[in-house]
């Protein structure tokens, strides 16, 4: 990824001005990004097709899919919240504790995880509602996460 580029397998594909990070889906068929500071998430297939541009606003850093593929979440660090993107380009937006960087879905995906970098707290978000579901304190400062699933 560059300024406004994504560059895949020898394609240039335009996406929103500068992409901090970028995501595979769960099948590994697309790849979401979020332009930080051009406002829009960008979910595309390999083949360099853009599936869905959604304007989110707030400065988005992090993009994440959900474990079915059928969400992107992205951490709008400007505007402590999540936005919650659909495979039609629908946008949901959850408000979150402080400056949301590190975003986990859980592995059933029914909650996001979202990390405030700045206050070390963890937002519980209940994606079906959209609504945070609890914060947590975890120390100084809370960027990446990861869930793990239990071993069996």
């Amino acid at each position: 990824a560059s300024a406004a580029m994504l560059s895949l397998d020898g394609r240039d594909v335009p996406v929103s001005a500068l992409p901090e990070t970028v995501a595979l889906s769960p099948d590994g068929a697309r790849i979401a990004t979020a332009g930080a500071t051009g406002g829009a998430v960008h979910v595309v297939d390999w083949d360099g097709s853009v599936d869905v541009e959604a304007q989110v606003g707030g400065r988005p850093v992090r993009t994440v899919f959900s474990p079915d593929g059928s969400l992107v979440a992205a951490a709008l660090s400007a505007s402590s919240s999540v936005a919650l993107v659909d495979r039609a380009g629908g946008v949901r937006t959850v408000a979150v504790a402080g400056t949301p960087d590190g975003l986990a879905f859980s592995s059933d995906g029914a909650r996001l995880y979202a990390a405030d970098m700045a206050g070390g707290r963890v937002t519980v978000i209940e994606v079906a509602t959209g609504r945070a579901h609890a914060v947590m304190p975890v120390g100084r400062s809370a960027g990446s996460l990861m869930v793990l699933a239990p071993v069996r």
